[in-house]
């Protein structure tokens, strides 16, 4: 009576122990279908018109401008150029598409995986070129320094390859704008 009562115990904790098994992978793959999930949202944005846009007007100012393009944007930022208020519209735009993504992971709602998958895309040098030096212009607190370093720590020397920048875009006579997709 007594083995049979062992017995029975053994088998009950190996049927909990496979069952615990059961849900960690459970738990294990609907992370990882959350996670594709929020990739997919993070590269759709990505590929809107918003940040197409974004990232060719910071290209177009950097190009424009040359060496000294963030103490002219400073300047005609303060002058209430409307050009340069359209450049701060999009470093804003680009920098917290990316930023986000920074949040998601160092609050460990994501692996380090998906940050480098929503980071393997060309704007990522735009970050780090043109957004970062004109925040740096800007006067960057803490906060914002941090994020760059962590950014630049687990992004960049993964990804940098010297992805193809987006192409510029060139307004028409009636104001819509053109250029190749990126």
């Amino acid at each position: 009576m007594k083995d049979a009562a062992t017995l029975l115990l053994m088998l009950s904790a190996v049927g909990a122990f496979l069952a615990a098994i059961g849900s960690l992978l459970s738990a294990n793959a609907t992370r990882r279908a959350v996670e594709a999930q929020l990739v997919s949202a993070f590269l759709k944005e990505y590929g809107s018109e918003d940040i197409k846009v974004a990232l060719r007007t910071l290209i177009n100012w950097k190009e424009t401008h040359g060496q000294g393009f963030q103490a002219k944007w400073i300047e005609d930022l303060r002058n209430g150029d409307a050009e340069a208020q359209k450049v701060d519209n999009a470093r804003r735009l680009v920098k917290f598409h990316f930023w986000n993504a920074l949040r998601l992971y160092e609050a460990r709602y994501v692996r380090k995986r998906f940050l480098r998958e929503v980071t393997h895309v060309s704007g990522i040098d735009v970050l780090f070129d043109i957004v970062e030096a004109l925040d740096r212009k800007l006067g960057c607190n803490q906060e914002d320094d941090h994020k760059y370093q962590r950014l630049h720590e687990l992004c960049s020397r993964y990804w940098r390859w010297g992805l193809r920048q987006p192409v510029p875009v060139h307004e028409t006579a009636e104001g819509s704008r053109h250029g190749n997709a990126t």
